[in-house]
């Protein structure tokens, strides 16, 4: 996420910081008379006139501002390509039709999501704004593309892919034990047919726990600067991918709270014994009216899928 940090500041932070700058020192460092004709008295102008002519702010490399920056950049970057991909897969993929027709879709429930999510992605790119400043400030073990060696870079991809899924199989587990299902991850299971809009439906400290795997893999192993905005880039669109209707894998998980956990593959959810097929799952009579295209129920599915 740290690549295009620093062309987000020069091109469009360092700029507008200088034009607020520019505008209070007009406004507040003006050779006023015994009065301004806001009413302020000359000495109260100066009196504010002099902290924001010498503050330390207005340099590129004071660490408030770069705080600052990170988190404009992640806070704008995510919020535009959620509002934008979430509309995107929606329409191309959520059944927006069985959806009304399902008794658990909720009245006002997209709008729900939304401000839910919103909420969610201010308060994650506030607590992940110092991750970035970290991997930016080369405290991460992220390199080059192609300072490593060919197998390396191939290798790193089913690296990252073993790390996040078992982080966050085992961390969702985590947040199903009764209390913190109850303080945090309730709210998200709010939404039993979810549409794209739930992607960052959390309590916004979950979402940002649950979203540490991504960052902390460049801490612990080796990876490319490339590899590394691939990584979070496709984290950010499974999320989406997993709740528009199109991964029914993870579907499942919203009609059956004891089930399929996992991320990117089923591996971790075969072993803990929390895997169910999907399609034989929502054969049953109870899901079957809710499915986009149904398929025969399996003779053995109807009533094996109670709490573990």
């Amino acid at each position: 996420m740290d690549t295009f940090l620093g062309p987000f500041e020069e091109a469009v932070l360092h700029p507008v910081y200088g034009a607020i700058r520019s505008g209070l020192e007009n406004t507040l460092c003006r050779d006023a008379g015994p009065s301004s004709p806001s009413g302020l008295s000359r000495t109260t102008l100066q009196g504010f006139c002099s902290p924001i002519q010498h503050s330390s702010f207005w340099q590129p490399d004071n660490s408030i501002r770069r705080l600052t920056n990170a988190f404009l950049y992640l806070w704008l970057s995510t919020t535009v390509s959620y509002l934008v991909l979430g509309a995107v897969l929606y329409r191309l993929n959520f059944d927006a039709a069985a959806a009304a027709r399902d008794p658990k879709f909720r009245p006002g429930q997209v709008r729900g999501e939304i401000s839910r999510s919103l909420v969610a992605i201010t308060v994650m790119s506030l607590l992940t704004a110092p991750i970035v400043l970290a991997q930016a400030a080369g405290r991460a073990r992220i390199y080059p593309l192609g300072a490593a060696p060919a197998w390396y870079e191939a290798l790193q991809v089913v690296l990252f892919v073993a790390f996040n899924d078992t982080c966050v199989y085992w961390l969702h587990r985590l947040f199903h034990t009764p209390v913190l299902f109850r303080l945090m991850h309730k709210k998200h299971h709010q939404y039993m047919t979810p549409t794209p809009f739930s992607a960052f439906a959390f309590d916004p400290l979950e979402a940002m726990i649950m979203s540490l795997p991504i960052y902390a893999f460049s801490f612990v192993v080796p990876m490319s600067d490339a590899m590394q905005l691939l990584a979070f880039l496709a984290a950010y669109l499974w999320t989406f991918l997993l709740h528009d209707d199109s991964t029914q894998f993870h579907t499942v998980h919203h009609k059956n709270t004891n089930f399929n956990f996992g991320q990117y593959t089923t591996l971790w959810d075969r072993w803990g014994g929390t895997y169910v097929d999907a399609d034989e799952f929502l054969s049953q009579p109870q899901y079957r009216k809710e499915k986009r295209s149904p398929r025969p129920a399996a003779a053995s599915s109807a009533d094996q899928y109670g709490s573990l």
